[in-house]
This record gives structure tokens, C-alpha cells and sequence, in this order.
């Protein structure tokens, strides 16, 4: 019976080599589909931790604005820096370019749970958008920040 099979020389039908090119497409598109996600993927990825970046290195920068200077010294500073800038009785509000993003910063005085004001603490957040738009990255924290004022 072996011996027939191997005697048999016709070749593959003309069905036979299609259906083997349909199963190796559907292999192709789906090995195809994953490394374009994958590189989709790697791109978003890269997008923010870059944007995460900035936000970090613009914190850094503030925490050692307010290391060297006063609170007011401070804000006078971020208002040099910024695009543009909002100030309220409580809140400080700023808009800077750093490479291809914008920072939005608010700086704020923090509060309890009764909503009182703590004294010398205040919350700063920043919030970091792409060209388009897109808020990519946002970080916040709070400084103790010796002889503040509202």
C-alpha cells in the first residue's frame, strides 16, 4: 500500500495549491496584524513617557525655583516663563511651551478635608498636551513652602 502512494506521480491538483496559499495568507495577515499593533503600540508608548518626561524635568525645575526663592519670586518667575497666565486670590494658573508640548500648571493652595487652607502647603499640578491636543501626561504633588502667601 506504501509503495502506491510513492508511485503515484500526477503532483499537487490545482485545489490543492490553492487552499495551501489561502491557510499560508491567513497565517501571513495575522503574523502581519500583530507586529503592526506592536509598532502602533511602541510609538503610543513612546509618546508618553516623552511627554512624562517633560512634565518631570518642568517639576524638578519648579521645585528648584522654589528652593532658591521666595513664593512670590516664584510666580513672578513662572510668569516670565508662560505662554500665558491666570491669577486668582487662591489659584496660579499657567500655560507653558517645552519642545512640541504645552504645560498647563496650576498651583494652589492645599486644603484639608474640612476644605481649610493649610498653611505653607500648596498643590501643583501639571497637566502636558501634544500638538494636537491630547493630554499625554499629568503629574501632581505639593510643596512645603516656608513663608508663602496666598
Amino acid at each position: 500500500m506504501e509503495k502506491e502512494w510513492f508511485k503515484n506521480e500526477k503532483g499537487l491538483t490545482l485545489i490543492e495549491l490553492l487552499a495551501s496559499l489561502v491557510i499560508l495568507s491567513i497565517i501571513v495577515a495575522a503574523f502581519l496584524t500583530f507586529f503592526i499593533n506592536s509598532a502602533r503600540t511602541t510609538n503610543v508608548a513612546k509618546e508618553v513617557v516623552d511627554a512624562t518626561y517633560v512634565t518631570q524635568q518642568e517639576l524638578e525645575s519648579m521645585y528648584h525655583l522654589l528652593t532658591e526663592k521666595n513664593f512670590e519670586q516664584f510666580i513672578a518667575d513662572m510668569k516670565k516663563q508662560s505662554v500665558q497666565s491666570q491669577t486668582t486670590t487662591t489659584t496660579n494658573r499657567f500655560t507653558i511651551r517645552k519642545k512640541s508640548y504645552r504645560l498647563e500648571i496650576t498651583i494652589e493652595p492645599a486644603q484639608d478635608q474640612q476644605n481649610n487652607f493649610i498653611s505653607n502647603l500648596y498643590h501643583i499640578l501639571i497637566k502636558t498636551y501634544d500638538h494636537e491636543d491630547r493630554q499625554k501626561a499629568q503629574m501632581e504633588t505639593r510643596f512645603l513652602i516656608d513663608g508663602g502667601s496666598r
